[in-house]
């Protein structure tokens, strides 16, 4: 099942460790509270960058915007808080940076209605429902799940076909998700499902299953959808059935605020499934599917890699640059283009959007997954 998906997090408290820094940045001294660490969430927000939440608690996604701040003004990449960082903050513009690359590209802090992720399985996961930090998926065979926002997390309820299913999970207030680096966070979770047949009689299920979920650092991965630095997220639950994952593991894009593979293995540690991104495209409706279908066929079929198009909702859904990131042929010897879509909203926030094309020979045209 989908168990749940990345979006904006809710982030641990604690400071960083001083370390020395490159010239034009000061080194620190001390770590920074969680007020400071609060105003530097602004400011960056002030700034064009997505934190995630102002809330003083630093995680993935607050250190991905520190890390790309750093990086956009020379400074030295620790993606770490620090009051020497705030002070640097303090005294900058509040404006974004004036060239933001397609790999700079931030999430914009939570998904829309719409928004489409295609997996190697063949599946589509749309988002049809967000609301007060819940997000409604539908796949494209027809299950439906209710989650909070954040990778991995025990998926709140769950339909599919005549069963029905909860979970009910508690954990520690101030425990950060997605965890922090180097961190567990622990999971009670009463999980409860049933099937419900056209003469009212329903066969119940009922378990206690306990979690836990460590992120094990950062990595990069190569998946359909291209190259991604990510958290590594790994899950251990008992007691499981035989047949079932004890072990899934998340590969988290912050860039994207969402998975790009998620791996899951048996209680003897064999692999029973490995999902991978294909494709993830922004909502806005049909025309915007069909605006940038038009506009992805062109780059594909006409732009050199890097060459940017530009397309802008007539309807005022934002702003799309499009460009190939990558050439490279499949097993079976088709032509293929990995290629981004960044949206810019109204409010100037970006997301990104990458995916994969094969040209098909066929009908003499690229095919796009999802569109």
């Amino acid at each position: 099942m989908l168990g749940g998906c990345a979006g904006p997090s809710a982030e641990s408290t604690g400071g960083s460790t001083a370390t020395p820094a490159a010239p034009g940045q000061p080194v620190a001294s001390r770590a920074p509270t969680r007020a400071q660490i609060a105003e530097i969430q602004q400011l960056l927000v002030e700034r064009g960058y997505n934190p995630g939440p102002v809330d003083g608690l630093l995680g993935p996604r607050t250190t991905a915007a520190i890390d790309q701040y750093q990086g956009d003004r020379g400074l030295a990449r620790t993606g770490r808080a620090s009051p020497e960082l705030l002070s640097h903050l303090r005294n900058q513009p509040k404006a974004a940076p004036a060239v933001v690359s397609v790999e700079a590209a931030r999430g914009a802090g939570g998904y829309e209605v719409g928004e489409r992720y295609v997996f190697s399985n063949g599946l589509t996961h749309d988002i049809v429902e967000i609301r007060a930090g819940q997000i409604k998926w539908r796949t494209s065979d027809g299950e439906t799940y209710l989650a909070q926002l954040g990778v991995g997390l025990p998926v709140l309820s769950w339909e599919y076909g005549s069963w029905r299913g909860r979970n009910r999970a508690a954990r520690d207030a101030e425990a950060a998700w997605p965890p922090v680096r180097g961190t567990t966070v622990d999971f009670d979770v009463s999980s409860e499902e049933w099937n419900t047949e056209a003469n009212g009689t329903a066969a119940r299920q009922e378990r206690d299953i306990r979690w836990s979920c460590r992120n094990e650092g950062s990595r990069e991965v190569e998946v359909a959808a291209g190259r991604f630095a990510v958290d590594v997220v790994t899950c251990e639950r008992w007691p499981v059935a035989a047949g079932d994952w004890q072990t899934r593991i998340w590969y988290y894009a912050p860039t994207l605020d969402h998975y790009v593979r998620r791996d899951d293995l048996d209680t003897s540690g064999l692999q029973i499934e490995s999902l991978t991104l294909v494709a993830a495209l922004p909502g806005g409706g049909k025309t915007v599917q069909t605006g940038l279908r038009n506009v992805l066929r062109d780059t594909l079929s006409n732009r050199a890699r890097n060459e940017p198009a530009v397309w802008t909702d007539p309807g005022g859904g934002g702003r799309f640059v499009v460009r190939v990131t990558r050439d490279f042929r499949a097993e079976d010897g088709r032509a293929c283009r990995n290629y981004t879509i960044v949206r810019a909203g109204a409010a100037d926030v970006r997301r990104e959007f990458p995916g994969v094309s094969c040209y098909d020979k066929g009908k003499k045209q690229w095919r796009v997954p999802g569109l």
